[in-house]
Order: C-alpha cells, then structure tokens, then sequence
C-alpha cells in the first residue's frame, strides 16, 4: 500500500521554514525591545509593568515562561510567534475544510502558509502571531459547531485566548457574537459570553491605562496616503501589496500589486456562506474606528484579525473557479514572503545597535545616559555592567513608549547624571549621553558634552557623546 503524507504537512513544513527564515534575518526593533524588557522582569514586576502598557498580558507572560528554561526573552518570544504561525496555517486548513470543502481547506493552508503578512508576524516577538493564532482556532471551532454541534467550552476558550493576547481580540469576539446571533447559534453566543467574564479583570486594567500608550497610533495614520485610507484595512490582506507604508517590508511594484488584488477580488466574488459575516465584520469596524480617528489599529497589524477568514473566503472562491487562479494566488504569496526575507537580511543594523557597538569598544563596563525613547533599545544590547540612567527617571514606568514633556527633568536627576557620568570618566570605564535633538533639554544636555570635551556622534534620531580619542 503507497503511503501518503496527510494533506497538511506540506503546507505546514513550508510555513515553518519561511518563518524561521524570517526570524532568523529580522532585526530586532521597539516594540520587540519591550517584550524582552518585560518578559525578563520578576513575576512581581511584571503585571504591575504591562498595567502602563497598551496590551494584554498573555504574549509577555508566555514569553516569561518559556525564558525560564535559559532561553533568552526574545528568543523565546519569537520563538512562540512562530510556532503560533504553524498552528494557525493548520487551524486556517481545518476551518476552511468544515466551512467549505476538504479542498477548499488545502488551498487555504497553502494561501496561508505563504502569505507574506502572516509570515512578518511570525518573524517578531509581539503579539499578532499569537492573534492570528487565536483567529483561526476559534474558526476552527466554529466550522466545527456548525458541522457537528459542539458545545461552546472549546469556542470560549479560543476567543478568551484571542483576548488576552491583544486588545484587537474585541473585534474578533464582536464579529464572532454578531455571527452567533445572525445565524441563530446559541452556542456561539454562550461561548461569547463566557470569554467576556473570563477576561473581566483585565478588562478593567485596560481603562485604566494611559492614553498616550496608544495615541501614537491615531497621528501614524496621518502618514498613510489618502488612496490608502478610502481601502482601510482590506487594502494589505492580497498576497502582494504596499506594505511598505506602514512596515518593515520592500516596496513592491504597483502592476503587481494590482495583478494581486484582481485575482483576490475575483476569488471573493465567487466565495458563498457565512464566512463573509466572519470577514466583513472585523474589517468594518476596524474602517469604521480608523475614520472615527481612533487608535483601533495599526495598517499591517490589525489585520491579524481579518487574514484567515479572508484566505478561508479566496479558498472558497477558488474551488468553484479554477485552480489557475489560486496557483497564481500562491505564487505571488510565495514571491512575497521571499521578498520579505531578502530585505530582512539586506537591512543595515539599527541606529541603536551601531551606539552600541561605539560604546562597547570603551569596555565592558560604563555608565549611559539616555534621552527620549531610546533607553529601552540600549538596555537590550547592553550588557548588565553597563549602568543605563534615563532622563527622566519617571519615564521608564513605561519604556516602551514616550511623549515628549510628559514627565519632567529634575534638577535632582540632572546633577545625579552629571555625577556619574564624571565619575565613570574617573574610573576609567566606559561613558556616554544620548540628546534627543527634539526635546527641549537637548541644548543643555548638548554643553555636557563639550563640558567633558566630548565627541558627538550623528545618528538618525540621535546624538551619542562619547569621550575623545585623546582620553
């Protein structure tokens, strides 16, 4: 009898290839500074930490774990996005064979696995692999109540895990509970319910954060140009697409962008059932928030909520088309996520890993100080000899974001920096400062320097003042 590898390891095995690809070459950046900062902090320090954050806590405390066996935090915490991104390209097939038809779920664990949004999420060590996870388990047990009439314990577990992980698992659990409503599923609606209490506590933790920890996200969208706002967040869920407004990925030709989106439109024109509540939904009201001017989303991200519905839609539209159609829908993803791994590894280092380097070569040992956002990214690449103060103290509450005037400078914390800054240069270890050139300290910050007979170094964002060649 010929043996027969079962329909999704193939799929499965190329997903984890390309995301280890993609983690492998990524440079780490912000926010992915903080799940380090976070996941290496005591248990105690933890959730008092991420209370002055803009996310739930799952992806840090899972992170945390994982680190407990000597793994280093954001290896760990890559380490979970990509074994998420597996899970989900498997649960994506599963959704799409009970919602659609055992080929239908073929096509959507190939679209998938390839899909170059699903494979950047994978490659970080934040929370949107993890979502996308929850997304498609929990379409899984939907497709799974309709065929066979579950109950809802498995459903509330999937959407509770969606919500602790980021706070876009709302949208996900509004668009899930409309379904159950529309469709008449007691079920659906219980299980809505009862990942609602679960994640209760939490909840009340989010109204409590600052705003600021996600203002930033309202002006960003000034940024995107206007074409791209009338699209809101369908515009980057085609296999290829301008990624590159918004993310850390190449720029791709327009012609083929348009190639990417004709053949996703027509697959969606031919698609049937209600996985279009399931799709439409999440991107209405994320559409709908963004032109409100709220800071629902960032373009690239939120559609962690929208890409296995909408890869479980084009799989349904390809096989009541042709295959021609979705071969091309995978050959451009593939062509995509290829493209993303060769301009992650052509990527210089970061302005923050070069200050590193500089700093480094004065010894191991030393004292910096940082201004404006960049302790968080010194912190990571310095080792623990190296003390890193930051102006102002009351600002490293939350490292992992920053407005400017928010918290002040005192006198008190200028003459302590000042301090130990002479002092470094006294022992003969290493030193430096960091002058945000936007803040209003940066003038005074600037005459340190020269006070000490310091150099300056230019970097984008940034100045590092280090000490002469001729200390």
């Amino acid at each position: 009898m010929r043996f027969r590898l079962p329909w999704w390891v193939l799929p499965a095995l190329l997903a984890l290839a390309l995301r280890l690809a993609a983690t492998l070459t990524l440079r780490p950046w912000h926010d992915e500074y903080f799940t380090a900062w976070a996941a290496s902090l005591p248990w105690s320090e933890l959730l008092a930490a991420l209370r002055w954050d803009s996310g739930p806590p799952l992806p840090y405390l899972l992170a945390k774990l994982v680190s407990l066996a000597g793994i280093p935090a954001l290896v760990a915490a890559r380490g979970l996005s990509v074994a998420a991104g597996v899970l989900a390209t498997l649960f994506v097939g599963l959704a799409a064979r009970r919602w659609v038809s055992a080929s239908a779920g073929l096509w959507a664990c190939w679209l998938f696995a390839l899909h170059p949004l699903a494979v950047m999420w994978a490659a970080e060590g934040r929370a949107y692999g993890l979502l996308s996870l929850a997304v498609a388990w929990s379409l899984w047990v939907l497709g799974e109540q309709e065929a066979q009439g579950r109950r809802w314990l498995g459903l509330a577990a999937a959407l509770g895990f969606g919500l602790y992980t980021h706070a876009l698992g709302v949208v996900w659990l509004l668009a899930v509970l409309a379904y159950g409503v529309l469709a008449r599923r007691t079920a659906v609606v219980w299980a809505s319910g009862a990942a609602v209490l679960s994640f209760s506590p939490w909840f009340f933790v989010m109204l409590q954060q600052p705003p600021e920890a996600v203002a930033w996200m309202a002006s960003s969208l000034r940024d995107v140009p206007a074409w791209a706002r009338w699209l809101g967040p369908l515009r980057l869920l085609p296999p290829l697409s301008g990624w590159a407004y918004t993310l850390e990925a190449p720029s791709v030709s327009g012609y083929w962008q348009l190639i990417a989106a004709v053949v996703s439109l027509v697959c969606l024109a031919l698609a049937r059932g209600w996985l279009w509540v399931l799709g439409a939904l999440p991107a209405g009201l994320l559409a709908v928030g963004w032109w409100m001017g709220l800071p629902v989303y960032y373009p690239g991200r939120g559609e962690a909520v929208l890409l296995a519905p909408f890869l479980a839609l084009l799989a349904s539209g390809i096989v009541r088309s042709s295959r021609a159609l979705g071969a091309a829908l995978l050959a451009l993803s593939l062509g995509g996520s290829v493209a993303v791994v060769a301009h992650f590894w052509q990527t210089p280092p970061r302005p923050e890993e070069r200050m590193a380097e500089v700093l480094l070569r004065q010894g191991r040992s030393g004292v910096l100080v940082s201004t404006g956002w960049w302790w968080l990214s010194m912190r990571y690449y310095l080792p623990a000899s190296w003390q890193v103060l930051h102006l102002p103290k009351a600002a490293l509450q939350h490292p992992g974001w920053f407005v400017p005037g928010r918290e002040k400078i005192t006198e008190g914390e200028l003459s302590e920096a000042w301090q130990e800054l002479v002092a470094a240069g006294a022992r003969g270890e290493g030193a430096g400062l960091i002058v945000t050139p936007s803040l209003r300290e940066a003038q005074e910050l600037r005459s340190w320097g020269k006070r000490l007979g310091w150099q300056a170094l230019s970097f984008p964002g940034g100045e590092l003042w280090i000490p002469g060649q001729g200390r």
